[in-house]
């Protein structure tokens, strides 16, 4: 019997132009991009699902989080 993955789903990301520099600037020492991002995905999840119901919905639209678009409005 093999090891079990720690890793079963994949999914690639796009991401606007200087977030992984941007990203890398935080990360701890020795932490992986990867561990950085599970654990953000793994808090948004939870910050959600606690959420009232119908507030999902009313999630920032994608192109607000364009770093370009910043202060804009």
């Amino acid at each position: 019997m093999g090891r079990r993955k720690k890793w079963a789903e994949r999914m690639d990301a796009r991401f606007p132009e200087g977030t992984l520099a941007r990203l890398d600037a935080v990360l701890r020492p020795k932490e992986a991009r990867t561990d950085f991002i599970y654990e953000a995905v793994e808090r948004e999840i939870g910050r959600r699902d606690g959420e009232p119901s119908g507030a999902k919905a009313a999630s920032i639209p994608i192109e607000d989080l364009n770093t370009e678009n910043a202060g804009k409005d």
